[in-house]
């Protein structure tokens, strides 16, 4: 269960974050189009300026981004050039300077240059935030510095990313909050706990209600017990990345509908939708249920107005002006923020 829920939760931090986010500033943002069963990247305009020829292809990092070609995955530029040769079996975006990558079953890290700066020696590991990388040793979980010195001993049955100088941490089928010196900052009495984002993290008790709270441990936001907590993983996962406060505002869920409440607990946004995602630039993707068929994505503005019309199987957050979406047919292309089309849907 704990490969199967870091495994969501890696593929949404490092794969299905918002499509733009975190280029380098002042660059020009390069968004992954597939065109015939094969990735390349356009520009904003749509324009297609790195020819589609890779397996799979993520989010460019710190002016690289990981592709796969020939069962490999390595790293390229802006340019389409490879930096870093394809020989690993798995790679991450790079953060602070440094990124995870597997091959034969073992993680490690590399730099810029391609260098391994940490052996290829662990089951399991994190890119790094505010300094510091969550591994595997042994089955327990702690963290290492960018050295690759373990500074906080591993003795967690599972560990996450530092937000904002606290790390959720699962200790005796409870989780708490560590802050980076390994110390318990909030004792670990969550089913569930958030990373904490503007001073405030969601949780689910030990007693399957919802709620926020600050980071003395203090409930803020109480939810009551507002839905199904044995969630499949990775309906669970994009429920709960929801649950987190962005430009404002959170989702929360109320049964089987979400809405959006803002830090002081105040219902702005009643949960009349199936899922919610976070707002970016503005908008947040939603997903309302049609009299018949599956739910349709569409993007809602902090009104609650729907700016752009639930046509489509899936949409991404929007980021640099545009968000990535999806038809039935598993065609994906990218809308403005006027929802027109700038890439049309393609396979």
């Amino acid at each position: 269960m704990r490969k199967t829920f870091m495994l969501v939760f890696l593929a949404l931090c490092l794969v299905g974050c918002p499509i733009a986010t975190a280029q380098d500033g002042g660059e020009v943002r390069l968004f992954p189009a597939r065109v015939n069963g094969k990735y390349g990247y356009i520009d904003a305009t749509g324009k297609l300026v790195i020819e589609p020829q890779f397996e799979s292809a993520e989010n460019f990092h710190e002016g690289l981004v990981a592709v796969r070609t020939k069962g490999r995955c390595g790293y390229i530029d802006r340019t389409g050039r490879f930096a870093i040769p394809p020989q690993f079996s798995k790679c991450w975006s790079f953060s602070q300077g440094l990124a995870p990558v597997e091959r034969e079953g073992k993680w490690g890290f590399i730099d810029a240059a391609g260098k391994l700066v940490v052996p290829l020696q662990y089951e399991e590991i994190q890119g790094f935030s505010e300094g510091l990388a969550s591994v595997e040793i042994g089955g327990k979980y702690g963290y290492m510095d960018r050295s690759g010195k373990l500074v906080i001993a591993p003795r967690f049955d599972s560990s996450y990313s530092f937000c904002e100088g606290l790390a959720p941490v699962k200790l005796k089928k409870r989780f708490g909050y560590i802050d980076t010196e390994g110390n318990v900052a909030i004792e670990p009495v969550f089913r569930r706990a958030e990373c904490f984002s503007d001073g405030l993290a969601g949780v689910v008790w030990g007693s399957g209600e919802w709620g926020f709270i600050d980071k003395s441990g203090n409930s803020t936001i109480s939810l009551g017990f507002v839905g199904p907590f044995d969630f499949p993983t990775t309906v669970f996962m994009l429920a709960f990345r929801a649950n987190k406060f962005s430009e404002g505002v959170a989702g929360f869920p109320n049964r089987d509908r979400w809405g959006y409440l803002d830090k002081s607990g105040n219902r702005v946004i009643r949960p009349a939708y199936m899922r919610v995602r976070p707002f970016t630039e503005g908008l947040a993707a939603v997903v309302v249920k049609p009299k018949k068929g599956p739910g349709r994505w569409g993007h809602i503005d902090h009104s609650g107005k729907m700016v752009i019309p639930p046509n489509f199987s899936s949409a991404e957050d929007f980021s640099g002006g545009l968000a990535q979406v999806s038809l039935e047919d598993g065609s994906q292309g990218y809308i403005d923020m006027s929802g027109k089309y700038v890439w049309q849907p393609t396979k």
